[in-house]
């Protein structure tokens, strides 16, 4: 957003959104990470009603910021990939 737009400040997705929001720098920070955290809870909402039951893992960058920030009851796993690359290679070791 803060490339086309170069008078708005970029999110802080480190912030603490609050509203209503005092200042500009406010307003894009609670802006950009309260749609962020809508968007997902949707996602997962439909993909739990088409799915059925399943176990919500919070994973990436940005998953503490999204776990502290949604209603969503999940586990924060920030090394998902890492280990599923760990159990893959212990499963499949690499010929010498």
């Amino acid at each position: 957003m803060a490339a086309v737009t170069p008078a708005l400040p970029a999110a802080r997705i480190d912030s603490v959104p609050q509203l209503p929001a005092s200042d500009t720098q406010s307003a894009v920070d609670a802006g950009v990470l309260f749609g962020y955290c809508g968007m997902v809870e949707r996602l997962v909402a439909d993909s739990l009603r088409g799915f059925g039951p399943a176990k919500v893992v919070l994973t990436g960058g940005n998953a503490t910021v999204l776990k502290r920030l949604t209603r969503l009851q999940g586990e924060v796993e920030s090394d998902l990939v890492h280990e599923g690359m760990r159990l893959l290679a212990a499963e499949r070791p690499c010929a010498s």
